[in-house]
C-alpha cells in the first residue's frame, strides 16, 4: 500500500468516488456530475437512500458512486482540490459541520480508490466501506472489493 505522499506525487488515471448529500441532493448531483464530466467519463451507480450512518442528523442522505475515468492523468492532491471546489461550488460549508443536529449536506465527495500507473489502490480512510458505498462498488469496480 502506498503512503498518503507517495500517492499525492503520483498521477491518478481513474478513481471511483462516493458523492453524499441530505439537502437538495439532485441539484448538488447535476452541479458535481457536469464538473466531473468535464474531467472524464462517468459511470454512475444508482442512487442509495438512506438515514446518516453517523446519527448527526434525521435528514435522509442520498449517495451516488462515481467511476471516473479521466481525460488526462493529473496530481492526487490536485484532483482533491478539484473535488473541495465543487464540494464549495455546490453550497458545502465545513464552518457548519459543528454539534449541530440535522446539519444540512449540500454535498460531499469522497475519494473511495484510484487507479495509478494502472494499480487500484483503495483508500484506507474508507475502510471498512459502509453498505451505500459497497452497493456502488459493486455496480461499478466489483474488483475492489
Amino acid at each position: 500500500m502506498m503512503t498518503d505522499g507517495g500517492r499525492q506525487a503520483m498521477k491518478v488515471q481513474e478513481a471511483v468516488l462516493c458523492l453524499g448529500s441530505n439537502y437538495h441532493a439532485e441539484q448538488g448531483f447535476d452541479v458535481a456530475l457536469d464538473k466531473l464530466g468535464r474531467l472524464g467519463s462517468l459511470r454512475l451507480s444508482q442512487v442509495i437512500q438512506g438515514a446518516d450512518i453517523e446519527a448527526r442528523s434525521s435528514l435522509t442522505y442520498h449517495n451516488v458512486c462515481v467511476h471516473l475515468q479521466l481525460y488526462q492523468d493529473i496530481a492526487h492532491d490536485s484532483l482533491q482540490q478539484q473535488l473541495k471546489q465543487i464540494e464549495k461550488l455546490c453550497g458545502r460549508d465545513e464552518h457548519k459541520k459543528t454539534a449541530e443536529f440535522d446539519y444540512q449536506v449540500a454535498l460531499d465527495i469522497d475519494i473511495l480508490a484510484v487507479c495509478i500507473k494502472n494499480n487500484w489502490q483503495v483508500n484506507p480512510k474508507r475502510l471498512p466501506f459502509k453498505a451505500h458505498e459497497r452497493i456502488g462498488i459493486q455496480q461499478l469496480a466489483s474488483f475492489l472489493l
